[in-house]
């Protein structure tokens, strides 16, 4: 396996261990969800399948967790919001650094898009199927900052059948060791 397939692997291990560490927050007190008008934080807003997403906010502060790494590979750049019924958009852009249009698809080595139900645990993505694929624009990316719209076909990869369609995607995130 590749250097790209193991990022790509780790990256979807990111994902579900993201996705349970967010998710067990859900607990706490739920004053609704992120969106372009929640927390200045960070958001997460889509529709899956026509059904509205929107990330959690827990008493005001959003639980949209954002981080950027580099590593010998590019730059590694993960975004993630939980739902308070344990459902995750995953973001994870591997070599992106600036502003513009990109598309994800099994083709992209690293970059990855998910939806993931964790409570059944699966994860629609465009790591590996044939028609998994989508769009991400990113509008604003600073050192503190990354934010634009998305969409995407979603494959559980291991039988590639089931789909999801993710729509009308926006996010915000503002990274955890800005002004670090």
């Amino acid at each position: 396996m590749n250097t790209f397939g193991k990022l790509k692997r780790f990256g979807k291990i990111g994902i579900m261990a993201m996705t349970l560490v967010v998710a067990s927050c859900s607990d706490d007190d739920d004053n609704g969800g992120g969106g372009p008008s929640g927390n200045a934080g960070g958001f997460i807003s889509a529709k899956v399948d026509g059904q509205q997403f929107n990330s959690l906010e827990i008493q005001g502060v959003s639980t949209v967790v954002a981080t950027r790494t580099t590593s010998m590979v590019g730059e590694l750049i993960m975004i993630q919001g939980s739902s308070s019924d344990m459902k995750s958009v995953v973001i994870n852009l591997l070599g992106i650094t600036a502003t513009g249009t990109y598309t994800i698809s099994p083709e992209n080595d690293g970059s990855v898009l998910a939806y993931v139900e964790t409570a059944e645990s699966m994860s629609y993505d465009t790591s590996n199927c044939s028609g998994a694929t989508g769009t991400i624009t990113i509008t604003k990316l600073d050192s503190e900052v990354i934010e634009g719209t998305f969409s995407f076909v979603g494959k559980v990869d291991e039988s590639c059948s089931q789909s999801k369609n993710i729509t009308d995607g926006s996010f915000r995130g503002k990274f955890m060791n800005a002004g670090m």
